[in-house]
């Protein structure tokens, strides 16, 4: 295990085929309408991620472009409204394609996704219908 601000401990050269978080999303704003039991109970910092909730998720967009292998995904958990920035953000690395955002079961644009370009060192496998890889 490694103890550190997100993405700072790990070691220059190091790659991952996967990096998912559910990192604090929460505007800072927003604090005062959540319910109690959230509130007055959660650690502030797991819950709150900056003004506009997307400080933690810009850092790692902006970190695990330089630690996933080609290839890799990218999987976030993100709070009501912020799909288009952390898509707009993976954009602007250059790095990542087939980006995307899922609903949850309200209907909330919650889980954002993205893959690193390139694949198994450029020899692209295509995933077929059935959800196998090749």
């Amino acid at each position: 295990f490694l103890r550190g601000d997100l993405l700072q401990p790990v070691k220059k050269g190091t790659a991952f085929d996967l990096i998912i978080a559910n990192p604090p999303y929460i505007p800072d704003l927003d604090m005062e309408g959540l319910v109690p039991e959230i509130r007055d109970y959660e650690p502030a910092i797991a819950l709150y991620g900056g003004a506009e909730g997307l400080d933690c998720i810009k850092k790692l967009i902006l970190g695990s472009a330089a630690l996933l292998r080609e290839g890799g995904y990218l999987l976030l958990e993100i709070g009501h409204g912020q799909a288009e920035m952390a898509c707009e953000l993976a954009r602007a690395t250059g790095c990542f394609e087939d980006i995307q955002t899922k609903k949850d079961l309200s209907g909330i644009e919650r889980i954002f996704s993205a893959r690193k370009e390139g694949r198994n060192g450029g020899k692209e496998k295509d995933v077929e219908t059935s959800g196998e890889i090749d």
